[in-house]
């Protein structure tokens, strides 16, 4: 088969879930004996040099960007106001983009063109004009959900009236595109669930994040009562996970540095604003931007994510499991990982529920041998990069 992969964002180097769940699903294909092109945004905000372009993976056959500026205008969000169309659609509608889709599809004959999150559903009807392959739509999370969230918990009421535009528009655009695709691709089952509320009918799969996953987990030495060190790591300039660390820091934090005066929370991500830095409380250590997510979660004791929000599946959590790291996170965290608690991971969505569950973690070793290996085992048993595209592959409907 050959597969032309459209994203809105280009996604190497990878750095966050978004760009490793995209490269997964390309290295996934690959590995199934298919060819992969890639058809890139490069915006302004993620922008990556020639050089890096350049330097491809080797499972992908051909990548080719366009550079837009996907920016938000003052002056282009007030008139879209009155157009009555979704701002965050329309920001990735570029004629640059347009052309390059064009010239692709007619240089090539695709099996299918899978399209990575909503923002690619404008180009649809080109890919009908121009190709006859399938279109697959992956959708990464509900993205309307994320503004009605944002709405709900805002305090400004312009904000609070501004997203809750943003959030109804964008549901009407899903709602007016659901049936479009081929093949919905959903990366939680919640989320297949939800679309099928909303209205989708057509066929539709559950595939995860496909992880690269050793066969063993590097063994590493129990904790060092002296410094505990436990952290997070995500993109800091999205609200869901801002949200949920100020409800950690603020209701959470201060009662686990009381019984654990030792106790560090190391904190990487881009994109934190200074208001965000200036709020961190004690022991908090801020790293910014890192090099390696891999080796900064290699160096935590334990892994906490505190969620209350958004959609879709946290790939930096099934990195840490993969990595056999101990991850406390929530019901909306561990959305889309078939977790056991206690056994697998520590879940709780109380602040109660996690110092409870923190005790026994730092007390029992045992516990916490068993726990690193359970969390190893099941993303090396249900998040293989392999067999999640072969799934996908079963289900196209190839004429």
């Amino acid at each position: 088969m050959k597969i032309l992969q459209l994203t809105k964002k280009f996604p190497y180097p990878a750095k966050d879930g978004e760009s490793i769940a995209v490269l997964s699903m390309a290295e996934g294909y690959h590995a199934a004996n298919c060819v992969v092109d890639l058809l890139a945004m490069n915006t302004k905000k993620h922008h990556v040099s020639q050089e890096i372009r350049n330097n491809k993976p080797l499972f992908y056959n051909s990548v080719r960007c366009v550079n837009i500026d996907s920016g938000v205008r003052f002056f282009s969000a007030l008139f879209n106001l009155i157009k009555q169309k979704s701002y965050n659609i329309e920001r990735f509608i570029s004629k640059d983009f347009r052309a390059a889709l064009i010239s692709q599809l007619s240089a090539n004959s695709y099996d299918f063109i899978q399209l990575e999150t909503l923002y690619l559903v404008p180009y649809v009807e080109i890919i009908r004009e121009y190709s006859d392959g399938k279109i697959v739509f992956r959708s990464h999370n509900m993205e309307y959900e994320i503004w009605e969230n944002l709405a709900s918990s805002e305090i400004s009421i312009f904000k609070k009236w501004y997203y809750n535009i943003c959030y109804k528009r964008l549901k009407k655009y899903e709602l007016d595109n659901i049936h479009n695709y081929d093949l919905l691709v959903a990366i939680t089952a919640q989320d297949k669930a939800k679309y099928e509320k909303l209205g989708f009918s057509s066929d539709a799969i559950v595939a995860p994040v496909g992880i690269r996953i050793k066969s063993k987990i590097t063994q590493t030495s129990d904790l060092d009562k002296g410094e505990l060190k436990v952290g997070y790591i995500g993109s800091l300039d999205w609200r869901p996970n801002i949200e949920g660390l100020l409800w950690f820091f603020d209701d959470i934090w201060p009662v686990l540095l009381h019984k654990y005066p030792m106790l560090k929370f190391h904190l990487a991500g881009r994109g934190a604003s200074i208001n965000f830095q200036d709020r961190l409380p004690k022991n908090i250590i801020y790293h910014g931007e890192v090099e390696s997510a891999t080796d900064f979660l290699s160096d935590l004791d334990g892994v906490i994510a505190p969620l209350i929000s958004g959609s879709g599946i946290r790939v930096k959590i099934l990195e840490s499991m993969a990595l056999g790291k101990s991850v406390m996170s929530t019901t909306k965290g561990f959305e889309g990982i078939p977790i056991m608690n206690g056994k697998h991971a520590i879940l709780f969505d109380h602040p109660d529920e996690l110092i409870g569950s923190f005790d026994k973690w730092y007390s029992d070793a045992v516990y916490r041998a068993a726990m690193r290996v359970h969390a190893h085992t099941l993303i090396r048993s249900n998040f293989n990069i392999k067999s999640i595209a072969l799934d996908i592959l079963k289900r196209i409907p190839i004429c």
